[in-house]
């Protein structure tokens, strides 16, 4: 199969998306287990660091792929979802695969997963055609973030013992497929634990604590509690905590450590969505997929910290789901904020997304008692032109990471003129 460019490997991968569900039935790794035996078990062939977690995991791995490729390790990573383009999903050494050699082995490998005869889903084929890549280029190490869970994620399918674990922060989050609790979900991220592989994970609530021993116990794993650390590096302090999971994460790889131009060169990392700052005109605007409460949480924290006297405007818009995810991050938010544009956003990636209407939005801001002014634009960049029409000098654009693409190209394109 001859793909020539993303729009095309779009178009062909439509037909993997899965339709709507609301049951964590859905889940299993007998499609993406079959398949990878049929490929050869690729992501046996190196040392996998696979990362689960609410809050935290893609920047946490962009900054353990970071940190071993500047201490010269060749580095697989795959993260998810994407927020520019494809390639993302698979990138060597920092770089996502240029779109022409992207394009050219996702032909390759549809041919195979049709002679397969199994019928993979979008996110399940693409992890595999990361594992696949990342066989094919001989990484060392390939960091793989968890797309949703642990348990039944697709990822999941590492049986090499020296595979590393890495748990982020836990909370409240997709409880229609992970469970009702805190406890149910952490079962879910802990699922990740293999036979004999070591896990790296802050100190959390008692009862996720215990629920990783747990699997521990079974899978005769060992634990490694991270101490939060300091490091010479200028960061928003939620990254901070990410950047120094990820070091002890790399440091138990390098017998001589890391050296501080190494550790510079990674805290320097681009990671596309989170607390991004552009310079738009006379506006600052930052973009942040801070899409539940835990994130929101975090992101409000940093803003007042690095922003103490600035109120942001805020365009909004999250995907469609329960309302604990975004009626707590909408009340964290608006603590923080004056002026909010509800805007929304049409996707089609790991699964069709749409938002939460606007309507729905409105009333929760209500229910909350909220003073500012409020507007509606359906169009996100329409939604930032208003609000930098209305004299706004910081514009922050959070919720959903679908939203966030078409704004970050408009801005590169804006900002390179």
């Amino acid at each position: 199969m001859t793909i020539h460019n993303f729009d095309e490997a779009l178009y062909e991968l439509q037909r993997f998306v899965p339709p709507p569900f609301s049951s964590r039935d859905v889940y299993s790794l007998d499609r993406i287990a079959a398949f990878m035996d049929f490929l050869g078990n690729p992501q046996d062939t190196m040392q996998v660091i696979h990362v689960a977690g609410t809050s935290g995991k893609t920047s946490t791995s962009y900054y353990c792929a970071a940190l071993l490729q500047a201490a010269g390790k060749h580095v697989g990573l795959t993260v998810s979802p994407h927020i520019m383009a494809l390639n993302e999903r698979v990138q060597i050494d920092g770089t996502p695969l240029e779109e022409a050699t992207f394009c050219a082995d996702l032909g390759e490998f549809l041919e195979l997963a049709n002679e397969s005869g199994i019928m993979l889903t979008y996110f399940e084929l693409l992890v595999a055609f990361a594992y696949w890549e990342f066989a094919k280029h001989k990484v060392e190490f390939a960091v793989v973030e968890v797309g949703l869970g642990g348990l039944m994620d697709g990822t999941n399918t590492v049986h090499n013992p020296a595979k590393v674990c890495v748990i982020t922060d836990i909370g409240l989050d997709h409880v229609h497929v992970l469970g009702n609790t805190i406890a149910e979900i952490a079962s879910q991220k802990a699922g990740i634990i293999q036979s004999g592989n070591h896990v790296f994970m802050y100190k959390q609530a008692d009862e996720v604590m215990q629920t990783v021993q747990d699997r521990l116990d079974l899978k005769k794993g060992t634990l490694n509690i991270v101490e939060r650390a300091e490091h010479a590096v200028e960061l928003p302090d939620f990254q901070l905590r990410n950047f120094n999971l990820a070091y002890q994460v790399v440091q138990s790889f390098l017998p001589s450590g890391l050296t501080d131009d190494e550790i510079h060169t990674a805290s320097a990392t681009l990671i596309p969505g989170r607390f991004e700052v552009f310079t738009h005109g006379a506006s600052t605007i930052i973009l942040d997929g801070a899409h539940n409460p835990q994130k929101m949480e975090a992101l409000t924290a940093s803003l007042r910290h690095q922003y103490p006297e600035r109120r942001p405007a805020v365009a909004i818009a999250f995907a469609d789901g329960s309302n604990e995810r975004y009626g707590p991050a909408m009340q964290a938010i608006t603590t923080l904020t004056d002026h909010v544009v509800l805007t929304s956003f049409q996707a089609s990636q790991d699964a069709h997304k749409s938002n939460v209407p606007a309507e729905t939005l409105l009333a929760v801001l209500q229910q909350q008692a909220y003073t500012g002014d409020v507007e509606v634009e359906a169009d996100p960049i329409k939604a930032i032109k208003r609000l930098e029409a209305a004299g706004e000098p910081m514009i922050l654009v959070t919720g959903s990471f679908y939203m966030l693409g078409p704004i970050r190209q408009w801005l590169q394109e804006e900002t390179a003129q």
